[in-house]
């Protein structure tokens, strides 16, 4: 801290802006993962279409995915303060006659993709 009560990253951030505002500045809001939970899943949904497009509907992998049915209770959602940032499930997919539990989607938002 300094002596006027401000943090020291606080100010280092707010100096590299002055020298240079096109320097990202990353804020201090937490990350937070926990389980998803039912009334994320709207959230969640646009969190796909922002990240992968119109075209994800095409990609193999959902494809696997739309025949299985029901998600698995296994998924994530990062969030910076109240941001959806990101999220991870565990989801059921069909290939062949064969049932089977899959990683994915892992999902970004492009907002933070590289941090």
């Amino acid at each position: 801290m300094t002596g006027r009560g401000i943090c020291d990253s606080t100010l280092h951030a707010a100096l590299l802006h002055a020298i240079d505002p096109q320097i990202a500045v990353m804020t201090s809001l937490p990350l937070t993962i926990r389980a998803e939970i039912p009334l994320d899943h709207d959230a969640v949904e646009r969190l796909h279409g922002r990240a992968f497009g119109p075209g994800r509907f095409a990609r193999t992998a959902f494809r696997l995915r739309e025949r299985a049915g029901a998600a698995t209770p296994f998924g994530f959602t990062a969030h910076v303060g109240t941001f959806l940032a990101g999220s991870v499930r565990m989801s059921p997919v069909l290939a062949g006659p064969a049932s089977a539990v899959m990683l994915g989607p892992l999902t970004v938002d492009p907002a933070f993709e590289g941090r």
